[in-house]
């Protein structure tokens, strides 16, 4: 028996895809901006990279939970996952400028390690 081909053409997960990323972008920009820093800060680059393994990492089980299927949901777990990275590079980021569901950051804290 033989493999089915694979679909071909334009991938119809991408658009969604691309809201969910510019929704993630859009929403570290304002937290960057809100705290004060520059994009050129250093700390941001380290900051980032561990935020973008961490989200990685959880974005599935976000997705099992019905917990990652908008832009602004995939936008309050990466800023979890950028708060986290934040402080790891001695950045307080202050609450009332982070998700107020305390689920995206139970997901995120999954993934500690």
């Amino acid at each position: 028996m033989s493999r089915p081909a694979p679909p071909v053409g334009p991938d119809p997960q991408a658009p969604r895809l691309r809201l969910a990323y510019d929704a993630m972008f859009a929403a570290q920009a304002r937290l960057i901006a809100a705290m004060g820093l520059s994009q050129l800060d250093p700390r941001l680059a380290p900051a980032r990279a561990e935020a973008r393994r961490r989200f990685l990492r959880v974005w599935p089980r976000a997705g099992k939970r019905g917990l990652a299927g908008e832009p602004a949901g995939a936008a309050d777990l990466y800023l979890c996952c950028l708060a986290r990275g934040l402080s790891q590079q001695g950045l307080k980021v202050p609450p009332e400028l982070l998700p107020g569901d305390s689920v995206y950051f139970a997901l995120a804290a999954e993934v500690l390690s």
